[in-house]
């Protein structure tokens, strides 16, 4: 396992997709694992489709 500290930030649209997804972290290969894999996510859409809500999630993983 990796040591690493990795946040992921994005919005969602009103199709449940996210959106303005950006990764960002202390190893670049952690951050190319992620990003493709957070763009495919789906999350409930929000409730105000005239806001879209932007959420950051930090991960931190020892070894």
């Amino acid at each position: 396992m990796l040591a690493s500290t990795t946040t992921v930030g994005f919005a969602i649209n009103s199709k449940s997709k996210l959106v303005d997804v950006r990764v960002s972290g202390d190893n670049q290969a952690v951050i190319d694992c992620i990003t493709p894999l957070a763009a495919a996510w789906k999350l409930p859409p929000p409730k105000d489709n005239a806001a879209l809500p932007r959420f950051e999630v930090t991960f931190v993983t020892k070894p």
